[in-house]
């Protein structure tokens, strides 16, 4: 069976799978195993409905069951759920997240009302794609600026604007400007919203519906935030028919239920699934049973299930998520680190055998040269301990200040205080920081030397590793 996946830069690949009955895991696998990425929790799959809407197939399922028609199936390769990009391991999965903030930038679903976080944003994507500004092309990189904006903001004083600070970007190297290109985006409200058409039956009104990591925004024609839902003033959402109703506690401790109409049956189960995998992912510790083994049964294996209640004829997982935000984290860190064991093991079984008495002279140049610059396995392994120890006290967003700030009221401590006043939003969490609170933890040389029982407390440690 053979599928066509699409990535937004408009990069289409051929995928081929073995079984005419593939679920839509072995298509993502192959695709993502194609651009080297084991990041795979924030990937999904994206492809149009007979009505035109833009639904995410569920990876569980049978790709042919869902799509319908014959190969090949074209399908567009997407990020479902978006981090922060200190969270993203790899450089292959930032360059994706890179490519779907452009995307969305252009085609307007990334809104920015700050014209300078804006101007800034889009300076940054031209020197990842076009490099250092050049006076001598300005007319050509004029047309090309006029590219990345979307059509609301293609003034002439917005394009002299983002000239200007793209000279300013002179020397910083593609992979940093993408980082920055997305932690700037990371700012924005609607960053890592999924929006849906939808028309509110109380008021009749058409608007969009928007499904983030903080909650659910129903938004205007134009850009205009209507309303805001927090996830955990949401008890409970369901749908009928082409209908999503979601069931909310007010402050006040009362119940409210808001009811959308959507234009298609589809549309609606589209919307349903995407509330409760977004729930799921960012505010829940594990994905619980009820969403994961959560299926539904088409006619054939409701008749079945007359006869058999463990039949699986007709069987269809409704949700698709395996891991929650932290889980997938640290997933992929143990895959690499698996993987880098790997390679160790593998690069050692290449190694040629060294003969005795090659072996015995390096044994005693090793030990000459002990006392002066050589460097003992011990000592290579404090290194690496304090390496990693080191980094356990460092900010994790610009990775060189201490850390030493808690945010109120989740208490997540991620960062110094100069990053604490530039964010508004926990970088762990998404939760609206109300205040920040200053620790005191204790420094690394007296995590390292405080114990002397230790073997961190002998004092070669400080000459083997300067700085310590």
């Amino acid at each position: 069976m053979l599928c066509l996946v699409k990535q937004p830069n408009s990069l289409c690949t051929e995928i081929e799978l073995d079984s005419k009955s593939a679920v839509g895991q072995d298509c993502l696998e192959k695709i993502l195993s194609h651009l080297g990425i084991i990041e795979s929790d924030y990937f999904g799959l994206q492809y149009s409905a007979s009505k035109g809407e833009v639904l995410w197939l569920n990876l569980r399922n049978p790709i042919c069951r869902q799509l319908g028609g014959t190969a090949p199936y074209r399908l567009q390769l997407r990020v479902k759920f978006f981090v922060q990009p200190h969270f993203l391991l790899q450089d292959s999965t930032r360059h994706q997240f890179f490519l779907n903030v452009k995307h969305d930038l252009i085609s307007g679903d990334l809104h920015c009302p700050d014209t300078s976080q804006l101007v800034e944003l889009v300076s940054l994507i031209a020197q990842a794609e076009f490099g250092d500004f050049c006076p001598q092309r300005a007319h050509l990189q004029l047309v090309q600026y006029g590219s990345l904006l979307p059509e609301s903001h293609k003034q002439m004083e917005t394009l002299s604007q983002v000239i200007c600070q793209h000279e300013h970007q002179r020397g910083l190297s593609q992979k940093s400007a993408k980082y920055r290109a997305i932690q700037v985006a990371s700012n924005f409200e609607d960053y890592g919203m999924e929006l849906h058409h939808v028309v509110n039956l109380d008021s009749g009104a058409p608007s969009r519906m928007g499904v983030g990591p903080s909650g659910i925004s129903i938004i205007a024609d134009g850009s205009e935030v209507i309303e805001k839902i927090e996830f955990q003033g949401l008890q409970q959402a369901t749908h009928d028919g082409r209908q999503l109703t979601l069931c909310l506690t007010c402050e006040d401790g009362s119940a409210l239920n808001l009811t959308f109409r959507l234009c298609t049956q589809r549309a609606a189960i589209a919307l349903y699934r995407c509330v409760t995998e977004m729930h799921s992912f960012y505010r829940c510790d594990t994905v619980r049973n009820a969403v994961a083994s959560q299926v539904c049964r088409d006619l054939k294996g409701t008749l079945a299930a007359l006869f058999n209640d463990s039949s699986t004829l007709g069987q269809k997982f409704v949700f698709d998520i395996q891991r929650t935000m932290r889980e997938a984290h640290d997933h992929a860190r143990r895959l690499l680190y698996s993987m880098q064991n790997d390679a160790e093991v593998h690069e050692e079984e290449l190694t040629p055998d060294v003969t005795p008495e090659v072996e015995g002279a390096s044994a005693e140049v090793m030990e000459t040269d002990q006392g002066h610059s050589g460097c003992t396995s011990n000592q290579c392994q404090l290194r690496n301990a304090v390496s990693q120890l080191r980094d356990v006290f460092t900010c994790q967003i610009c990775a060189d200040g201490p850390l030493n700030t808690a945010f109120c009221p989740c208490g997540h401590v991620v960062c110094c205080n100069v990053c604490a006043s530039r964010v508004d939003f926990c970088p762990m969490c998404r939760t609206p920081i109300e205040r920040t609170q200053q620790i005191f933890l204790p420094s690394m040389q007296h995590c390292l030397l405080s114990d002397p029982v230790s073997p961190f407390s002998d004092t070669n440690v400080s000459r083997a590793i300067p700085g310590v």
